[in-house]
């Protein structure tokens, strides 16, 4: 194998350093990246991350609090063995793309996006959500997960379940 081929796409990682804090969107796919760079976390506004083959085996726990506006995100073709929980900061979260991972599992806080339309799992060894649940798709999934999140404090406010409001 070509040793070349494996090696970080520098020339990619310096334009993402030179991008202006309210970049929407950054395709860093087939950068041959290994962790998520910290030069995105300065980019707040982004909606649109590209990530998708690369051979990233996790994800920092503080990148989506540092990028709470995401409404697409492809990790499709890494290596990826766990999800962070704080997925479920994400309110405009729209469509995020697993497939070709090592996930065994799903975090029970991605049931809280209330706007995930889009998930893609194929090619994961995923033994929860169980089988029979995902084969049903987005909404029985992200149900499946909502009902199994601790505190439902986050769910629902008081006013939206017919509480008097203080």
């Amino acid at each position: 194998s070509d040793m070349a081929t494996d090696e970080v796409d520098f020339a990619r990682l310096e334009a993402l350093a030179a991008l202006p804090t309210d970049t929407e969107s950054v395709d860093l796919s087939r950068a041959n990246l290994v962790v998520v760079p910290e030069d995105l976390f300065r980019l707040t506004a982004l909606t649109h991350l590209y990530l998708h083959d690369n051979m990233l085996t996790s994800l920092p726990m503080e990148l989506f609090q540092r990028l709470p506006q995401l409404v697409y995100l492809d990790l499709r073709f890494n290596a990826l063995e766990r999800f962070p929980p704080s997925i479920g900061k994400l309110e405009n979260l729209e469509t995020l793309l697993l497939a070709n991972n090592g996930l065994s599992s799903l975090p029970v806080e991605m049931g809280l996006c209330p706007n995930l339309r889009h998930l893609s799992l194929a090619e994961n060894p995923l033994s929860f959500p169980p089988r029979e649940v995902i084969e049903k798709g987005c909404a029985a999934i992200i149900s499946f997960l909502r009902s199994r999140c601790p505190d439902p404090v986050f769910l629902t406010r008081a006013s939206d379940a017919g509480l008097p409001s203080p």
